[in-house]
């Protein structure tokens, strides 16, 4: 489950107005979100997944 935020159900007006509605009348865990955060953005994971996305690209290059 996610600990700091909603998804819309798609793009309009009314899915946007409908999830501020939801995600005002929700309290959140302010501790919880950091830790979600620091473990999803550290920099040693962005720097993987960068290395990961560059070796994947470099795979699929023409000769």
């Amino acid at each position: 489950m996610w600990v700091n935020g909603i998804r819309c159900r798609d793009f309009s007006v009314e899915a946007l107005q409908e999830g501020i509605v939801t995600l005002m009348s929700r309290r959140y865990d302010g501790a919880a979100i950091r830790q979600d955060m620091a473990c999803r953005f550290a920099p040693q994971v962005i720097a993987e997944k960068y290395i990961a996305l560059y070796n994947d690209l470099a795979s699929h290059r023409a000769p």
